[in-house]
């Protein structure tokens, strides 16, 4: 299909052939009989027809009986939508129980060869585009892969089972019983199927809490509250709680964890649970429960029930109890009347025996005879000692909860602190990053049930895809029905809804307007529709009216019907509104008009837009936003024809992109490396020099960390040659900055300080957001850090102190998590080059938490190994070696190698100091072999010391001798003062123990 007759690109449709219609979740069942060929040839063709007939009719019952659409028919099977034309929040457990009764409703029908139907069904829930045909087409169908995934599970099922999808699976929770019959290879798909079949024994859907699994938190206070209700109850004051809340917002786990709790006195519990395809099925709470409790299929009345009660409550459940007359001589309606009281009777009887807690879960869906039931039981029941708890959502406003006697308790979403707990209890969730825990607290708000399904779905992502989503999510599958049921209420609300939700969870009356094209009269009412709803509420708290979307998810939802030629219409509508507002969003909210240029299809104007947003990110230190945000660009860029404008936006995302990974992944990531070699191409194709310059840098840098000494060396006096040859004062900075910090790693100590105080000195404060647009850590705070490491190596312990505290209030003021890591990470070396352990361990533990939260991962590993030497000198050994080597493992997975010489060698210290002499000659080895192949030598001395050492214990007095001697040199000619006298003293030792050596003393 083509485009305007380029190769590859779709051809427009006339707007008379497109199709009205949304994409939405839903669940599809086929079935089929099983069989059917066989008995078509051997039966007379009007048999055959007939009992096909009476097949689909049972089938159908069982479907409509739970708001199952009934689509088209293909012979003796057929497909069924659930979810759809009317959203259903539970469309998966009515399509599960529609099967179960279809199983149960075709094995009583005989077929003409005398045996027993037999039925196979298929059930997948997922994404599908419903379109909305026109007269004479055949009226309504699902195009996607949802419909075939379902037709091929009916193949794979058994007779007389039901298979579901493992979308199914994961949207049903625990609702049933499901067994995992394997994967199937199925034709239309790359990859096989995970299918499970449902229990034989799934005879009832669970309540809600069946699907919830985890921690109950941040309800201390409620659970009080609870537990003082049932005590007042106890003691005949109060009889009623009614717990309200939006959805998700943890009512039915709340209630179970409070009925679950040890009480100090036996009670009787009652859990009648109501469903939202139960609102029209009679007393259906009441008649599971006495299902439920029945034994061999006689129910466990209360104590002292009238045989007439049991009888009316028998025949209403259908269970087995001894018919009386009184009951048999009803007429439907006095039926219906006696076994509401019979129903209350119940609780009182019960409640005269032994205290009764009974919890009614979710009144909101009740049918309005067990609303009867309720109101009698609350408002006139003789009960002795009795508490009956009702969760409901706020619509649910009975005559009754103004009652002296009933509580009223409101449920409210989660702090943040306890919302945070919530995620982390989700199994997986301490592996992802914090800023994706960040981002799931504030789509969340706080919902327990949002927290949670949110967490769980971006887990299995992270599992299963590699991605870890920071600015946009997948709405999980779990929460997709009961937020379009949601929407579904609307009317033609629906629709405004659906294009306020294209501007995002925000919108003004006037912008909704102007996007939609529309009367404000109609505006106005559906305003009015979605604020009466509760889904949309009012602010004014910033000085103009706006309306938002109760929950992002609400929002998110709403925009997932739209389908793509409505999205991106719409969305570059928007962005045409914007732009030519004098607002502040295209100022303070980049991100935003890059999201609606992506969804409008303008690449060109998405990359711009994601280049600021990845700029304000940095400025902001939120580095894996930053990156994020970056990559989204890069996208957008690729999507752009070829040209000089491609060329430059993708130089400048590139070079954005390599400081925040950086900061974020580590300098010496293969990542890393080619973003600023991809960046060092573009420059060949804009010729410009700042981005050169800056590419230069960014090679340098990666070069360094990675021990490409001698190329950075090269990179590093080109920078500075090109900075004075263009006499750029803050390239001059970048350039002495690059050759003093160079300097060090080469054991070059007295030019890299010479470089390092130089570019303090022509450090201007005035100019750090020039020096910002080129580096992603203050040049200032790395070269006080760097200064610290020479005056250390060179003895001037004061200097190395001033230099290091200095770098670490610079780094403080500016406020900065990624500076205040490198300074910290600068101070606490200086103290261990010292020997300082004061203070030291806080100052390590501060690292941590920065890293940690920050996801700073070069730190992170570097923070690890100090920790590991820091406990060489304040706990066991054996601690400080296991510390060290997760540490270096850590480090060198980092991509790096600067200053892995040193680490190597700490371990090897405190090898030898556990008295494993052997590892320690290991690790003493890999620091040389380092130091060989890329010429690092800021620790070549201490290296050198500690393989004396080593010789020594081994009892090779001529090699530690040798070594020593070495280790004197190098800091001689480097004028590594720090230790020459502890080397000296070394040397001096071994002279003592052995005659010999002092006789060959050079």
């Amino acid at each position: 299909m083509t485009q305007g007759g380029g190769e590859g690109s779709i051809v427009a449709l006339p707007d008379r052939a497109r199709r009205a219609g949304e994409r939405r979740q839903m669940t599809i069942m086929f079935y089929d009989l099983v069989g059917s060929t066989a008995l078509a040839g051997i039966c007379d063709p009007e048999d055959f027809s007939d009992a096909v007939e009476h097949f689909h009719h049972a089938v159908e019952g069982a479907a409509r009986s739970l708001g199952g659409y009934v689509g088209s028919r293909v012979g003796d099977g057929a497909v069924v939508y659930f979810g759809y034309p009317t959203a259903q929040e539970d469309a998966a457990e009515r399509a599960v129980l529609a099967g179960l009764r279809a199983v149960a409703a075709t094995s009583d029908l005989i077929l003409p060869n005398g045996e027993a139907a037999s039925i196979r069904i298929g059930i997948a829930t997922g994404e599908g585009i419903v379109n909305q045909l026109g007269d004479g087409e055949g009226g309504n169908e699902v195009v996607g892969t949802v419909a075939n995934l379902a037709a091929r599970l009916q193949s794979c099922a058994a007779p007389q089972s039901v298979v579901v999808s493992d979308g199914t699976r994961r949207v049903l929770g625990g609702t049933f019983d499901l067994i995992d019959i394997g994967l199937f290879e199925v034709k239309g798909f790359v990859a096989p199927v995970q299918a499970w079949r449902v229990s034989d024994s799934t005879l009832h859907e669970a309540s809600q809490t069946a699907k919830r699994s985890i921690l109950l938190v941040g309800r201390d206070a409620e659970l009080a509250t609870m537990r003082s209700t049932l005590g007042d109850a106890l003691t005949g004051a109060d009889r009623a709680l009614l717990l309200i809340g939006e959805p998700g917002v943890g009512k039915s786990h709340l209630a179970t964890a409070f009925l679950a709790e040890d009480q100090a006195v036996p009670v009787q519990r009652i859990n009648l649970s109501c469903a939202a395809h139960s609102t029209e099925t009679p007393l259906y709470p009441f008649v599971s429960h006495l299902q439920r409790s029945s034994r061999g299929g006689v129910a466990a009345w209360a104590p002292d029930t009238t045989p007439d009660d049991a009888a009316v409550l028998a025949r209403f459940a259908g269970i087995q109890a001894t018919a009386t007359e009184a009951v048999a001589n009803l007429t439907a309606s006095q039926r219906l009347d006696r076994t509401i009281d019979a129903l209350v009777r119940q609780f009182e009887l019960f409640s005269h025996q032994v205290p009764l807690l009974v919890f009614f879960e979710d009144a909101h869906w009740a049918d309005p005879t067990s609303l009867t039931v309720l109101d009698r039981a609350i408002r006139d029941g003789q009960f002795g000692q009795a508490l009956l708890i009702v969760t409901a959502r706020p619509e649910f406003e009975p005559g009754w909860a103004d009652l002296s006697h009933v509580k009223r308790l409101r449920l409210l979403p989660l702090e943040l602190v306890e919302a945070g707990t919530l995620v982390l209890s989700v199994p997986g969730a301490e592996r992802l990053p914090p800023s994706v825990r960040r981002a799931i607290l504030r789509r969340a708000d706080g919902v327990p049930l949002f927290l949670e399904e949110l967490t769980r779905s971006t887990v299995e992502l992270a599992t299963e895809k590699g991605k870890m989503p920071i600015d946009e999510f997948e709405l999980p599958m779990s929460l997709q029905d009961s937020l379009l049921a949601r929407l579904a209420l609307l009317g033609p609300a629906k629709r405004i809804a659906q294009i306020a939700s294209v501007i995002g969870r925000r919108f003004t009356r006037d912008l909704l307007a102007s996007l939609a094209e529309v009367p404000i009269a109609e505006i106005n009412g559906a305003l009015d529709r979605l604020t009466e709803s509760g889904l949309v509420t009012t602010d004014t708290s910033r000085g103009l009216e706006q309306f938002v979307f109760r929950h992002v998810l609400i929002q998110e939802a709403a925009y997932t019907t739209l389908l793509r030629a409505d999205r991106r219409r719409l969305n570059l509508r928007l962005l045409e509104l914007l732009e030519a507002d004098s607002s502040a969003i295209a100022r303070d909210k980049p991100e935003r008009l890059a999201h609606y240029a992506a969804e409008g299809g303008n690449a060109g104007a998405a990359a711009g837009y994601w280049l600021k947003a990845g700029l304000a990110a940095l400025a902001n230190s939120a580095m894996p936003e930053a990156k994020a945000r970056l990559q989204h660009g890069l996208a957008c860029v690729a999507q752009m024809p070829d040209g000089p404008e491609r060329s430059q936006d993708e130089l400048k995302l590139q070079l954005a992109l390599g400081k925040a990974l950086i900061a974020t992944v580590g300098y010496a990531v293969p990542e890393t490396g080619a973003a600023f070699e991809r960046a060092r191409e573009l420059c060949g194709v804009t010729g410009h020099r700042a981005e050169l310059l800056a590419v230069l840098h960014g090679l340098w840098i990666n070069d360094l960390l990675c021990g490409r000494l001698h190329s950075a060396e090269t990179r590093a006096d080109e920078l500075l040659k090109e900075a004075e040859a263009a006499n750029d004062p803050v390239w001059v900075v970048i350039g002495c900055r690059a050759q003093g910090v160079l300097g060090y790693p080469l054991g070059n100590f007295a030019r890299s300080l010479a470089f390092l105080e130089r570019g303090l000195a022509e450090f201007d404060p005035s100019r750090r957001r020039a020096y910002a647009e080129i580096v992603v850590d203050d040049p200032r705070v790395v070269m006080l850090m760097y200064a610290g490491f020479v005056h250390s190596s060179l003895g001037h312990r004061d200097q190395a102190f001033a230099a290091a505290a200095d770098s670490v209030a610079e780094a403080r003021l500016l406020g900065q998590p990624y500076n205040l890591a490198q300074a910290l990470t600068g101070q606490i070396l200086v103290n261990l080059f010292h020997g300082l352990t004061d203070g030291t361990e806080a100052m390590v533990n501060e690292l941590a938490d920065l890293t940690r939260e920050h996801e700073i991962g070069f730190h992170a590993a570097v923070c690890e190994i100090l920790r590991g030497r820091l406990l060489m000198s304040t706990a066991p050994i054996e601690q400080a070696i296991a510390v060290l080597s997760t540490g270096i493992d850590y480090y060198r997975g980092t991509g790096s190698v600067l200053y892995a010489p040193t680490f190597f060698m700490w371990l090897a210290e405190a090898l030898m100091e556990g008295g494993q002499f052997e590892a320690a000659s290991q690790e003493i080895a890999k620091a040389e072999a380092v130091m060989a192949e890329t010429g690092m030598a800021n620790d070549s001395a201490d290296i050198a010391m500690v393989r004396g050492e080593l010789q020594r214990q081994l009892g090779d007095v001529e090699g530690a001798t040798t070594a020593i001697r070495r280790a004197i040199a190098i800091a001689e000619r480097q004028g590594a003062a720090l230790h020459l006298s502890r080397y000296r003293a070394g040397l001096a030792s071994l002279e003592e123990q052995s005659p010999i050596v002092a006789k060959i003393r050079v």
